[in-house]
């Protein structure tokens, strides 16, 4: 659960993304084809303390909220990874069962991840415990309007121009690193989730929310043993 912490009521400006760190919120411009990424900005020093067993972020009313972080008795246990650019695992449920996380992601990014063509979902954050992790892409109710066709590779726009399903669970996919850099047409920073071993499913229709979340329990059952994957894309 998410608990906000300070209001700022930051104005979000277009082609930026917005993050926390060092106890105030900074900005950077994405990175698009043949424009190169920008140079991280300063909007506004909260003047907080932050609390390394949480995570914080600019919430849709441009203020700061934090939740906290979530990890297995094992995996806190575990010596913390050094911060580097890029962290590779293979999947911890890869069978596709036991899925129980979701991201909701816009259209027509979902069903480019679904197909295969989507390799990186770009955030302002991560979430290091999910490495190796098998998770579930939840497609929201909106469409990215500010898409442009011209910037994403172009065996992939006949996907993006396709009528795709909004408010549904797409496909499963495994997360195997975060990375702050790369060659990829799909990254734009700050932070790259890179992708692997999707396995596309008929939609689930379900509500997403913001952040990882948990599945309904009927909605992961249905993952783990109902459905069988939808042909490929």
């Amino acid at each position: 659960m998410a608990e906000k912490i300070v209001q700022l009521g930051v104005s979000r400006e277009k082609d930026y993304m917005y993050y926390v760190t060092d106890g105030g919120v900074w900005k950077v411009r994405q990175a698009r084809r043949g424009v190169p990424k920008g140079v991280p900005e300063e909007v506004v020093d909260g003047g907080f303390e932050m609390d390394t067993d949480y995570i914080y972020f600019v919430d849709e009313d441009g203020d700061v909220s934090r939740e906290a972080k979530t990890e297995s008795p094992r995996r806190a246990a575990e010596p913390k990874p050094k911060p580097v650019s890029s962290h590779k695992l293979t999947s911890k449920n890869g069978n596709g069962n036991a899925v129980t996380l979701a991201l909701t992601v816009h259209q027509p990014w979902a069903a480019l991840i679904a197909a295969g063509r989507k390799t990186i979902e770009n955030r302002s954050w991560d979430r290091r415990s999910i490495l190796g992790t098998r998770i579930a892409i939840h497609a929201g109710k909106m469409q990215d309007d500010n898409i442009d066709l011209n910037e994403i590779p172009a065996a992939a726009r006949k996907i993006a121009r396709a009528p795709q399903p909004l408010g549904a669970i797409v496909c499963t996919a495994v997360v195997t690193g975060f990375v702050t850099s790369s060659d990829s047409p799909w990254f734009f920073g700050p932070i790259g989730w890179e992708l692997a071993d999707v396995r596309p499913w008929e939609p689930i229709y379900c509500s997403g929310s913001q952040r990882l979340w948990t599945l309904p329990p009927d909605v992961a059952a249905q993952l783990a043993t109902e459905l069988q994957p939808a042909a490929s894309r």
